[in-house]
C-alpha cells in the first residue's frame, strides 16, 4: 500500500475509537502509576480486574472490526496476503509452555 494513500472514517466512527482507547490507556496508565510503588500481586489483580469489568477485549474487537471495514476493502488482494502474513508473525500471547522461548530458557 502507498503511504500517501488513506482510508476514511467519519468524526464519530474516530470519536468512539479515540474514547474506546483513551478509557483504556489512561486507565491502565493510572494504575501502573499507582502500583509502581506498591504491591504487584495487587497491581496484577487490579488490571485483570479493570480488562474484565470495562470489557477491554470487546472494546478493542470493536475498534479492529471499524478500521478493518475500512481497511481490508482498500487492499488488494496481494497487499491482503502481506497483512495476513505480517499478522501470522506477531508475538501473540501463548500459554507457558507452548512458547519455544520457554523451552529454551530451560535449556
Amino acid at each position: 500500500m502507498k503511504k500517501e494513500e488513506y482510508i476514511k472514517l467519519s468524526l464519530y466512527e474516530a470519536e468512539e475509537i479515540l474514547k474506546e482507547l483513551n478509557l483504556i490507556i489512561v486507565s491502565l496508565h493510572n494504575m501502573g502509576s499507582f502500583y509502581s510503588e506498591n504491591i504487584e500481586r495487587d497491581y496484577e489483580v487490579e488490571t485483570t480486574k479493570f480488562i474484565d469489568e470495562n470489557k477491554v477485549t470487546s472494546r478493542l474487537s470493536y475498534i479492529r472490526r471499524v478500521l478493518s471495514e475500512k481497511y481490508y476493502p482498500a487492499l488488494t488482494e496481494e497487499e491482503r496476503d502481506k497483512y495476513y502474513d505480517e499478522m501470522e508473525e506477531l508475538n501473540y500471547w501463548e500459554k507457558p509452555g507452548d512458547r519455544i522461548n520457554d523451552f529454551c530458557e530451560v535449556l
